[in-house]
């Protein structure tokens, strides 16, 4: 009897051994695919960081199929997609369902831009969303940011102490100094444009004097020589253009001087946004990037062309056109009021081509003013910097079939 008991017991705790060891091995097995299955989320992000922005944009949409408004698929889509328009739409329903994600303030910075870069001269919009940035996310990093594009859009207007203001706040919040030397050159250049020589000369003596100065030294030097220029100083003048061709022959401002049909025009600098967070930058396309999403670098949107060529007379180099293309001047976009009359008045006794038309935008009734469209490209551009001297609008070339 006592052996049957021990037998029993025996047996019965081999069997309870067995069930456990049994689970330890086959429990990693079943809950492994659970664990480390890829949802079209994960997917879309590593597709991201690949840079393949078309797959990325299906495993987005996917994951937004099943989970609406999902701020982390709003802002990649946003980011991926080349469409302006459906960019700003995803942008706009992150900033709209999570006011307080991370990255809200980066779907604000790019609907501001999407305005700001408009070929419709969209800048009264820009101008909305940048301060609606700087109100609604006073500690985000893109505040310089947002007051330097303030700025910019002041100083197209003609409106040089506002721009300068913006500039200066733009400056105080820069803790990382990415805006600060872009905007310590545009200040020096609202007093050139202002008529104020001296004060340009004297903020260009100022500048180049700060650290990180390097990506605007040949913007401060053409400032610079301009003043002297203007100030009938031309033997200093004509030495800073020399100084500034010798040490910069590939910048933009070397290119103003003097076109060189052998080069190209340079592409235009501007100052790294950060990305998406409260903290970090984003690093310049010259640094290495690693696996994260922010340091990825998006692909160019449809809406947001360079500027045309500066030009000098009939110094700028003939393009050669493709049979077919024609250049429209698009000098921009407004509301129907008394100044957006007296705008198209003047222009037009000006001797301008100017027609208008109207377009519906977000709800509002829009004037649209373009000349053209023109078969020369250098005429068309001669006509939107005539317009631009006079009535500082920002006016860009497009081309039209």
């Amino acid at each position: 009897m006592q052996n049957a008991k021990c037998r029993f017991l025996f047996y019965t705790l081999h069997f309870i051994f067995c069930i456990f060891f049994a689970c330890f091995l086959i429990a990693p097995c079943i809950f492994s695919g659970v664990a480390f299955a890829a949802s079209p989320l994960d997917e879309g992000m590593a597709l991201f960081v690949a840079g393949d922005y078309e797959g990325a944009k299906e495993k987005f949409a996917a994951h937004l199929a099943a989970h609406p408004d999902d701020p982390t698929a709003l802002y990649h889509l946003g980011m991926s997609e080349r469409d302006g328009l459906k960019s700003k739409y995803y942008f706009e329903r992150l900033v709209e369902t999570h006011p307080d994600h991370p990255a809200a303030d980066a779907a604000l910075f790019e609907i501001g831009l999407f305005y700001d870069t408009s070929p419709f001269n969209l800048s009264g919009m820009a101008r909305e969303e940048f301060q609606r940035l700087l109100r609604d996310y006073p500690r985000s990093p893109f505040v310089p940011h947002a007051h330097y594009r303030v700025g910019l859009i002041s100083l197209a207007g003609g409106a040089y102490d506002a721009a300068r203001e913006a500039f200066r706040k733009a400056i105080q919040t820069d803790a990382k100094l990415e805006v600060t030397p872009f905007a310590r050159a545009a200040i020096a250049e609202s007093y050139l444009l202002e008529g104020k020589p001296d004060l340009a000369i004297r903020e260009v003596e100022d500048t180049r004097s700060q650290k990180r100065m390097e990506p605007v030294i040949s913007r401060l030097l053409g400032i610079a020589a301009e003043g002297h220029a203007q100030m009938g100083r031309r033997a200093q003048a004509d030495s800073l253009r020399m100084l500034l061709v010798a040490r910069f022959p590939g910048s933009d401002d070397a290119y103003r001087i003097g076109p060189r049909p052998d080069l190209p025009r340079p592409p235009r600098v501007e100052p790294d946004r950060p990305g998406p967070g409260k903290t970090e930058p984003v690093p310049s396309l010259t640094q290495s990037s690693d696996a994260s999403p922010r340091n990825v670098q998006p692909p160019p949107r449809e809406n947001r062309p360079l500027p045309p060529p500066a030009t000098r007379g009939d110094e700028s180099p003939r393009s050669i056109t493709p049979s077919g293309t024609r250049y429209l001047v698009q000098i921009g976009m407004f509301g129907r009021t008394e100044k957006a009359r007296d705008l198209l008045d003047r222009l037009r006794r000006a001797g301008f081509q100017v027609h208008d038309q109207t377009r519906k935008v977000r709800g509002r009734n829009l004037r649209i003013f373009t000349s053209g469209p023109y078969e020369d490209p250098d005429e068309a551009r001669r006509i939107a910097s005539e317009i631009d001297r006079r009535e500082h609008l920002g006016c860009r070339v497009a081309e039209v079939k």
